[in-house]
């Protein structure tokens, strides 16, 4: 392992493991199973191809009919525009692929950062324990195409604190895509302030002198996040979300749930034990933003990729001090001598990173070619919706949260999806009030939206209601979706 660990001293060897780590991580994405288990992937593809289509943003309502025209904040609309493109020119393949190497890249950002402190066997442990906490999070939706480039922006403010210098200006260009693509942009200009704030305690000397490039560059990435269609709108959006009093009813804005083991309590208790065994050494402001984020997360578990990544990321440093100091072996240290770089090992390496970087793409490309058949699924009723006469398709419809998305896909409008934040707490209650099974609430809003079939899980109470009610009847069900159709006019 001691030449390997030479081998990895160098830049060039770092890329190299870095890059066959990400090819790895990018196999991961390719083989999901997982991967299109959201419905919101299916509306966030229909707004990408309606931006196509129309050479703009949207910025009302177009897919259901309960809600249009309503303003709607569209502030995921390059990563849906991305997605769009990906399946128009690739189909769902497309789509797999772009979510995918996605992933890889942030994978391979990750494991530079652990590679550059912790050494190989110490990253590879890392690895496997906030690996199956991120896996599950790989879906066909804008966040994890935000992963990249949080991974990126975190990564060249610890190289930044490093050097004792203030982040690179380019980060700047690269927040302003970030508040483009996923609502997790506003993170970037956190994590600067709490870099600042590390700077400011840190700093032996000059601390002020130090510290204000970093205040500087905090404010400036704050501005970039208003370069977007919805400007203030946009900005405010994250804000305006956790404020819903609805969110709480969806399972990813749930707490995390610790009832049985699972990878993120590995992960959380790995964390402590280390810590605690190793006795590493965190600064104040690294250990307040972890802290911070580990709260985020048992708030809301769809936190966790940030929380295992960022978390990673900047106690990666800390945790290679530690393990060096534990083993007396200096040349693991921060500014350890490096081998040269026209050296055989440099060779070597770059020869790895092109064979790796050439096998990525034509796995790429391989896969783009094989097409990606959607399958039945809870959020894809395909047979159900197959069923369906188009006469009765262009009337109201009650559909299940999760399904709306696919009906949207369908060109079919909604009476609820995935866009909560755009719908409101009163029109998403009156739906989760139905949902369960509150039948003076169904009375009321079958209607008022003069609702004239239902698509629903078999078992949800309102499918038990509306079997009960006169001029309604069973058109399809199956183990996964049930259809009632009114066969008498709404009154």
């Amino acid at each position: 392992m001691g030449a390997f660990g030479n081998f990895l001293s160098l830049r060039a060897g770092r890329d190299a493991a870095s890059t066959l780590f990400a090819a790895l991580a990018l196999v991961v994405g390719l083989t999901s199973s997982v991967m299109f288990y959201d419905g919101d992937t299916n509306w966030h593809v229909a707004t990408g191809l309606w931006i196509l289509d129309h050479r703009v943003v949207p910025t009302s309502d177009i897919f259901s009919f309960t809600a249009a025209g309503r303003k709607w904040v569209t502030h995921e609309w390059l990563s849906e525009l991305l997605m769009g493109t990906a399946f128009k020119v690739f189909g769902w393949s497309g789509v797999r692929v772009l979510t995918a190497v996605a992933f890889a890249v942030a994978s391979g950002v990750l494991a530079r950062e652990l590679l550059r402190h912790v050494g190989l066997v110490a990253g590879l442990m890392v690895v496997a324990v906030i690996f199956p906490v991120l896996v599950p999070h790989v879906i066909a939706r804008p966040h994890t195409l935000a992963l990249p480039i949080l991974a990126i922006f975190v990564a060249e403010l610890l190289r930044a604190r490093r050097a004792g210098q203030r982040p690179s200006l380019w980060l700047l260009p690269l927040m302003v895509l970030w508040a483009n693509i996923h609502g997790s942009y506003i993170l970037g200009p956190v994590f600067a302030g709490f870099f600042a704030l590390e700077t400011l305690i840190e700093t032996a000397q000059d601390r002020m002198r130090a510290t204000l490039p970093w205040i500087g560059f905090s404010v400036a990435a704050t501005a970039c996040c208003l370069v977007t269609p919805s400007f203030i709108d946009g900005f405010l959006f994250p804000f305006t979300l956790v404020k819903m009093k609805s969110i709480a009813s969806i399972s990813e804005w749930g707490p995390a749930v610790f009832s049985d083991m699972s990878p993120l309590e590995i992960c959380i208790l790995a964390t402590f034990f280390l810590v605690a065994y190793k006795r590493i050494e965190i600064g104040v402001a690294r250990l307040a933003l972890v802290l911070i984020l580990l709260h985020m997360t048992l708030q809301h578990v769809r936190q966790e990729m940030v929380l295992v990544l960022v978390g990673a990321m900047v106690l990666a440093e800390p945790i290679g001090n530690a393990l060096a100091r534990s083993r007396q072996d200096t040349t693991a240290a921060v500014g350890a001598p490096r081998v040269a770089a026209a050296s055989p090992d440099d060779r070597a390496a770059r020869r790895i990173s092109a064979a790796a970087l050439l096998a990525i793409i034509l796995v790429c490309v391989a896969r783009l070619a094989v097409p990606e058949p959607r399958e039945e699924t809870a959020v894809t009723p395909i047979a159900a919706l197959a069923k369906v006469p188009i006469r009765i398709r262009n009337q109201p419809v009650f559909n299940e949260y999760s399904i709306g998305g696919w009906l949207i896909f369908n060109h079919i409008r909604s009476f609820i999806d995935g866009r909560n934040d755009m719908y409101g707490d009163e029109l998403f209650q009156q739906y989760l009030d139905c949902a369960h099974g509150n039948t003076a609430r169904m009375s009321e809003v079958f209607a008022r939206y003069r609702i004239a079939w239902v698509i629903m899980p078999p078992t949800s109470p309102v499918i038990d209601w509306v079997a009960r009610q006169p001029g309604w009847r069973a058109l399809y069900r199956d183990k996964l979706s049930a259809v009632y159709i009114r066969d008498q006019p709404a009154t």
